[in-house]
């Protein structure tokens, strides 16, 4: 049999993808041409047709990560629309919180404390990252260095979270970044309340979706805080009569009603909401009873 004499060429990216992976896991230290030819299952020789040497993936692996931490998430934060601090917000998520991206830039950041080409490729990429925050925060508030000093707490709360161990007094950390993110954009000139609160700043459909999106998000995070307390509630019932305790079903609805019409909610839809809640709770207690 003949052979047609083409081999097969490992694509480039595939060095760089490989590269990345290494990065992330090891630092630049674990990026060797002979390491990445065995996980992609080729022999080194075939790195010579995509490098001149290990230098040059080094760069390309850099200017790879540097593209998709900035004009790649620019352009998935637009395709979903919103307003400039939702987008802002969603451009903290896909960089900060996702598998591919947080290694790679948790990776980088401690290889800048040592190689100063890399440091300056970083100053880069978060000065671009700052213009973002600092453009989105200047929407509603006016004054610069406060503009500036909340930029900056977006920024480190993003990153130093990653290495915080500290517990939170019964909240998770979700719940305590959802907390911080509001108070670093809280507005200072406005807080309207009630029907007012949702219409603020909404020019689209797809910004009414996104600030939806966004109270599911914080609606979430307490109803998880409501079930450690209705779970540490059970322990201190005899019995499913004291589980279900209609009375005081009846005296929470009450007011709720009272609160919902003082915020501006519909308070028939008040009580649709939390008696479904509260039947969802009691079933969750009972159930924690009968496994007990």
């Amino acid at each position: 049999m003949r052979h047609s004499g083409f081999v097969t060429r490992t694509p480039r990216e595939s060095w760089i993808e490989q590269g990345l992976k290494a990065l992330a896991t090891g630092g630049p230290d674990a990026v060797r041409v002979e390491a990445l030819a065995k996980q992609l299952g080729v022999t080194k020789g075939g790195f010579y047709g995509s490098f001149a040497d290990r230098d040059a993936l080094l760069t390309a692996m850099l200017e790879t990560w540097e593209r998709e931490s900035t004009d790649d998430v620019a352009a998935r934060v637009a395709e979903k629309g919103g307003d400039l601090v939702t987008r802002t917000k969603r451009a903290g998520v896909l960089t900060f919180s996702t598998d591919r991206l947080l290694p790679i830039d948790l990776a980088v950041r401690d290889w800048a404390r040592r190689d100063e080409a890399v440091a300056e490729r970083l100053r880069r990429v978060d000065n671009r990252r700052m213009t973002l925050l600092r453009e989105s925060i200047g929407t509603f508030c006016s004054d610069p260095d406060e503009v500036e000093a909340r930029s900056v707490l977006a920024f480190c709360l993003l990153i130093g979270e990653h290495f915080l161990a500290a517990d939170h007094g019964g909240r998770t950390r979700a719940e305590v970044l959802a907390r911080a993110g509001d108070v670093i954009f809280a507005r200072k000139d406005a807080h309207p309340t009630g029907k007012d609160a949702g219409k603020q700043d909404v020019e689209s459909l797809g910004d009414v979706r996104a600030r939806i999106d966004d109270l599911d998000t914080q609606i979430v995070a307490l109803l998880a805080r409501r079930q450690t307390l209705v779970e540490a509630a059970a322990g201190f019932k005899t019995d499913e009569q004291a589980v279900r305790a209609p009375d005081r079903v009846e005296r929470v609805v009450a007011a709720v009603r009272a609160k919902a019409t003082a915020a501006g909610l519909d308070a028939d839809v008040a009580e649709s909401v939390w008696r479904s809640m509260i039947t969802a709770f009691t079933e969750l207690e009972l159930a924690r009873h009968r496994d007990s």
